[in-house]
């Protein structure tokens, strides 16, 4: 019996979210001595595990031919009795998971996506309309739910599904990061390689999306300086986003100060040491590959994160405990949380102790995996 865990993406080359997961999920099995097979959309260098490219080359016609490459290779690979763990883009692809079924009694799924945010108030973009056609709520209702069992990170995504999959079907395990690759790095060293001078810094991750509350963000920045805060902002971007014009020529003119700083790829671990806390101010979760593992890593770090009351971000972080929450699309309280989150030395130590104690205790990969194989009824 072996394990195959099959990434359903349409972007060859590009580790990220759930394949991030997946990956570290098949180190820590391969490292049990369970025979473990990596489905995804490219060949990396030498792992423990066994990877497997069903995604050959850079076809203009990979939004199509994906899903049959995927349940095509998953045929190929894989007999009766070894277990197969899909990460299916949202529950509208479900009818990949229910065709699969029909091959393998031992299938078992997870979804990278909740269903679409229907609070949801960012304005109109590309990004959006993708987001709520492949996480629709009428196409996921088209499938019949057949797999083993549906795991999902949060209490949020469990809601979400019931009524559509039987409660006895789901189970929750959280997304997790593994601790290894965020030991401690020296701030000192970190800023120095960066080329960031001493001073306060907050710090964002990711694309330029209206979803991750960037704009909010630059605009809770732009209140920090005209109040005359010695503040500065490091941005590590994607390369990826639909943010406005208005919002971008402003990053650029902080730039032009060195009071933002952008840098593209970035090693995360040395880039959150540089950093004093972390902001996402997101808007909607729908984008979110369950728990933000952005803000695992920088918890990872001991770094304060401030973030918004929207969707999982509210199982994730309490708030004043082991982060601050502020109303989301407010970049005035966002100014004020971040402002007094400085000025509160006792809380922001509190906070950095009681995030790592989280992410160690309820997120370490080590720990996560344990609870994938009691699912799949392995004892290691």
């Amino acid at each position: 019996m072996k394990i195959i865990l099959a990434w359903l993406h349409i972007h060859p080359d590009v580790l990220e979210g759930g394949g991030t997961f997946l990956s570290e999920l098949a180190t820590e099995f391969s490292k049990k001595k369970i025979e473990t097979i990596f489905l995804a959309p490219f060949v990396r260098g030498k792992e423990e595990y066994k990877i497997v490219n069903y995604m050959k080359g850079k076809s203009i016609l990979r939004y199509f031919v994906a899903a049959k490459k995927y349940k095509d290779a998953i045929k190929k690979h894989s007999k009766q009795g070894d277990i197969i763990h899909c990460l299916l883009p949202a529950p509208s692809f479900s009818r990949i998971s229910d065709k699969i079924s029909k091959f393998n009694k031992n299938v078992y799924v997870t979804f990278g996506n909740p269903l679409w945010d229907k609070t949801d108030k960012t304005s109109f973009s590309k990004q959006q309309l993708v987001h709520r056609i492949l996480k629709s709520r009428i196409l996921a209702r088209l499938s019949k739910f057949k797999a083993n069992k549906y795991i999902v990170s949060t209490k949020h995504q469990k809601d979400e599904l019931i009524g559509m999959v039987s409660a006895n079907k789901i189970e929750v395990i959280p997304n997790g990061i593994s601790l290894e690759n965020f030991k401690p790095y020296n701030k000192k060293k970190a800023r120095k390689e960066f080329g960031i001078c001493d001073g306060k810094i907050i710090s964002y991750i990711g694309h330029f999306s209206t979803t991750k509350g960037i704009s909010d963000l630059v605009e809770a920045f732009e209140i920090l300086k005209k109040q005359g805060e010695n503040i500065k902002l490091t941005i590590a971007w994607s390369g990826k986003g639909d943010i406005n014009k208005q919002i971008l020529n402003k990053i650029n003119m902080y730039r032009k100060t060195k009071d933002i700083m952008l840098f593209y790829t970035v090693d995360v671990r040395k880039f959150l040491a540089a950093s004093d806390m972390l902001v996402i101010p997101y808007r909607a979760t729908y984008g979110t590959y369950n728990y933000p593992s952005t803000i695992l890593e920088a918890f990872g770090m001991k770094k304060p994160v401030i973030s918004t009351s929207t969707g999982c971000i509210n199982e994730l972080i309490s708030n004043n405990v082991n982060g601050i929450l502020v109303q989301r699309s407010n970049p005035t309280r966002l100014a004020e949380a971040i402002v007094n989150l400085f000025g509160d030395k006792k809380l922001y130590n509190k906070i950095r102790k009681n995030a790592y104690d989280k992410i160690r205790k309820e997120h370490d990969i080590k720990i996560i995996a344990k609870k994938y194989l009691k699912i799949f009824g392995i004892e290691k």
